[in-house]
C-alpha cells in the first residue's frame, strides 16, 4: 500500500494540476477591470479612483517628483518632464494593478 501512495505522489508531482484556464480567466478579469477603471474610474470592490491617488500621495518618492516636475515645467525642460510623467504613470499603473488584484 505504501508503494502505491509513493507512486501516486510521484505521479502527482510530475503532473501538477492544469491551472491554465483559471490563470487565463483571471488575466482576462484583470484586463476587463483595468479597462473599466480607465473608462469609469471604478475599481473592483466598489473602490473609486480616489483610493489610487491616496496611495500615490502616501508614496514619498511620488510626492517629491511632483515638485521636480513643476520645476522642469517652469524651466521648459520638456524632455525631463515627459520622462517624469512616464515614471508617474508607471507608478499609477502599478498601484491600479495591485488594487485590481486585491479586488478580484
Amino acid at each position: 500500500m505504501t508503494n502505491m501512495r509513493e507512486a501516486q505522489q510521484v505521479w502527482d508531482n510530475a503532473h501538477p494540476p492544469d491551472t491554465s484556464r483559471q490563470e487565463r480567466e483571471h488575466e482576462e478579469a484583470c484586463k476587463a477591470a483595468l479597462a473599466r477603471y480607465l473608462k469609469t474610474g471604478d475599481l473592483p470592490g466598489g473602490k473609486d479612483a480616489s483610493h489610487v491617488w491616496d496611495e500615490l500621495e502616501d508614496d514619498d518618492a511620488s510626492s517629491l517628483i511632483l515638485f521636480d516636475m513643476l520645476e522642469a515645467y517652469r524651466a521648459g525642460d520638456d524632455g525631463w518632464l515627459l520622462d517624469a510623467a512616464k515614471r508617474v504613470a508607471d507608478r499609477v499603473e502599478s498601484i491600479v494593478d495591485d488594487m485590481i488584484e486585491e479586488g478580484l
